[in-house]
């Protein structure tokens, strides 16, 4: 299983770029057996989470910097988690994909302010970002959805929690 999981990551590229909205010039940001991360989805995950933080790009380069790391590095893992899915044959229904697109919307639009803002701050229409985020939610919900199937017996007792951070 392993040695099929590792034979399935056939190149994992990621390039550093600079957040820069307007200026951005699509690219590959990785690829992850025959999937790839585009360097605008990145860049678009990261101006909704600075977004969330309340983040100016101005100021706080250093910050964006990091999450675009831990942004990519998330990505990556989901489609890597997605391979193995695939192989395992998981899936999700279309109307849970539709849900959870609506709910995304819904609290972006609640963190944006209004959708006006919202299409102001990533430069789309959310009908365009409906159609945009579903394969990606898609993805998300089958990732999740496979991890919940490895993780889902697992029990971590407290004496277990204890035991672990006194070790560590």
């Amino acid at each position: 299983f392993y040695k099929r999981f590792f034979s399935v990551v056939v190149l994992v590229l990621s390039f550093l770029f600079f957040l820069s909205a307007q200026n951005l010039i699509d690219g590959v940001a990785a690829i992850v057996g025959e999937r790839i991360i585009l360097k605008s989805d990145v860049a678009q995950i990261v101006q909704m989470t600075a977004v969330e933080q309340r983040l100016d790009p101005r100021f706080d380069v250093d910050r964006l910097e990091q999450i675009q790391f831990r942004v990519l590095e998330s990505l990556i893992n989901q489609k890597l988690i997605l391979e193995i899915a695939e192989v395992e044959s998981i899936e999700v229904e279309n109307r849970e994909v539709d849900q959870a697109v609506e709910q995304y919307l819904a609290q972006s639009v609640g963190q944006a302010g209004s959708e006006e803002r919202l299409e102001s701050i990533l430069g789309k229409r959310v009908s365009e970002l409906r159609r945009e985020w579903w394969p990606d939610m898609k993805e998300q919900l089958i990732a999740e959805r496979y991890q919940g199937q490895l993780f889902g017996d697992v029990v971590v007792t407290r004496g277990e929690v204890v035991a672990f951070y006194n070790n560590y």
